[in-house]
């Protein structure tokens, strides 16, 4: 028999709990991170089965004193010779092919939460490289941390809506602001294609983003395929178009994010893509050439071609917004 404090309100208490938060439009996350305390303990790791207390996730303020303040960049004496001496604009150019030679190399960084720090799976080392740099003058920190040079060159990459959240809301905020580039990956599920429409609302807070795309990941059972064939003249190569469910639930949903909904407020985009991600395996039953089962190569239907060239045209043209 259901206990009383689980039949009240015809809901279970961890229901009720979860409803509570999607009513206060507040981001819930796991505490243990600030941008300017970065010494703060890590939540101990429970037990099985036990989860760890989410606390509101709130908007980290730049504190007004210390190495992270503008008083104390504005107290270094300027250089008069030597590199430090050139202006500023030049400095910067050179800053960003010191970027371009860092060990990732053009990948995009990749937050992910590791105890109560990030990292970026392809730049095990970015903490390493950056400091060591930052740390050759107070004027070199002072370029390339204070002006946010990383966060202005480097593309942005996050594998869900709650990661972009989780990292966005707790760096320093004039970092958060120097983003040009992001990506957003979206995994639907059969049963499952809500858009993170609270991640999506948030960017609006990235002053400078430029570039955003909006991968959206499909399962098998939401794509259409069409018959294989063969285009001249790659006679070799296997095709198949992919198109979405013909209900058309999903570009109405799209559709609506963008000319009503989260998208609708991100204002100065220069460039915007829509890319609806074939699943992992196309199998096409008795696709078989030579006794060995040939994979074709999924490529989006005039439909949905079309469909992607609208949402751009309404996201970069203005006409969404």
């Amino acid at each position: 028999m259901a206990s009383k404090k689980s039949r009240r309100g015809g809901m279970k208490p961890r229901a009720r709990k979860r409803m509570r938060r999607a009513e206060d439009g507040k981001h819930y996350k796991i505490p243990g991170f600030d941008a300017f305390s970065p010494h703060i303990i890590p939540v101990k790791k429970l037990g099985k089965g036990k989860k760890p207390k989410l606390v509101p996730c709130e908007e980290i303020v730049e504190p007004e004193k210390g190495i992270h303040s503008l008083a104390w960049a504005a107290s270094i004496v300027p250089q008069t010779t030597g590199f430090l001496k050139l202006p500023f604009e030049v400095r910067v150019k050179i800053y960003e092919h010191i970027i371009d030679d860092f060990s990732c190399g053009e990948e995009p960084i990749e937050p992910r939460k590791k105890g109560n720090k990030f990292w970026s799976p392809s730049w095990a080392s970015i903490a390493e490289e950056t400091t060591k740099f930052s740390q050759l003058s107070r004027q070199v920190y002072v370029d390339f941390v204070g002006s946010s040079l990383l966060y202005r060159f480097k593309r942005f990459s996050f594998s869900s809506g709650g990661l972009l959240l989780n990292y966005l809301c707790v760096i320093n905020p004039v970092h958060k602001n120097a983003i040009r580039s992001i990506t957003l990956n979206i995994n639907f599920r059969p049963n499952c294609t809500t858009l993170p429409n609270k991640a999506i609302t948030y960017l609006s807070q990235c002053a400078s983003l430029e570039d955003l795309r909006i991968r959206i990941h499909l399962p098998t059972e939401l794509c259409r395929f069409s018959p294989t064939f063969i285009r001249p003249p790659n006679l070799k190569t296997y095709r198949v178009t992919m198109d979405l469910p013909m209900d058309r639930k999903i570009e109405k949903k799209v559709r609506e994010c963008v000319t009503q909904g989260s998208l609708r407020g991100l204002k100065g985009l220069k460039r915007f893509e829509l890319i609806f991600c074939e699943p992992a395996a196309v199998y096409i039953p008795g696709l078989i050439v030579n006794y060995r089962f040939v994979r074709p190569v999924a490529e989006p239907s005039e439909e949905l071609t079309a469909f992607v060239e609208e949402m751009r045209g309404l996201m970069v043209g203005g006409k969404g917004k």
